[in-house]
């Protein structure tokens, strides 16, 4: 096994955990809802990213079907998204919830340009680190708007409850 592809099993055991210890029962809907809504952006940003020829991924689980790397575009952002989200500070001043994307966003991107730097899963043709973490903070910020809508209008409608 190469190391890109024992990196790869290592996010997949990662996401396994995030989604075994970090999502309460009593938020399992939520959570399902964040991660299909932030696949819902990142997969469609991560072809179009490669197809412009931006960033290429040497290696990949299906090199044949797409040129685009499944795990950090479909399941790894998308879990880390949702394990994010799912303890946003809603309730906390405004300096607070900002610190608290770009951090989490930041420390997402630092992720990101070490893979890009060490092996061959990424590679940032006309790309950089800003352009990275500006995709990724809107993509955060587009994903927690959607369930916020989402949920707030189940809770006016009279339908689930979101405790």
């Amino acid at each position: 096994m190469t190391l890109e592809r024992g990196i790869l099993v290592a996010f997949w055991l990662i996401c396994f955990a995030i989604g075994m210890f970090l999502v309460p029962r009593n938020r399992l809907k939520e959570g399902c809802i964040l991660f299909l809504s932030a696949q819902v952006i990142t997969w469609p940003v991560g072809l179009l990213l490669v197809e412009l020829g931006l960033i290429t991924h040497p290696v990949r689980e299906f090199p044949i079907a797409t040129r685009a790397n499944f795990t950090l575009n479909y399941l790894l952002y998308p879990m880390v998204s949702m394990a994010v989200l799912l303890y946003y500070p809603t309730f906390a001043p405004k300096w607070k919830r900002a610190v608290y994307q770009v951090v989490t966003v930041g420390g997402l991107s630092g992720l990101m340009q070490l893979v890009d730097a060490y092996t061959d899963l990424i590679h940032h043709v006309k790309f950089n680190w800003l352009l990275s973490f500006l995709i990724m903070l809107f993509a955060l910020n587009a994903t927690r708007t959607y369930t916020a809508w989402y949920f707030g209008g189940l809770k006016r409608n009279g339908g689930g409850d979101r405790a």
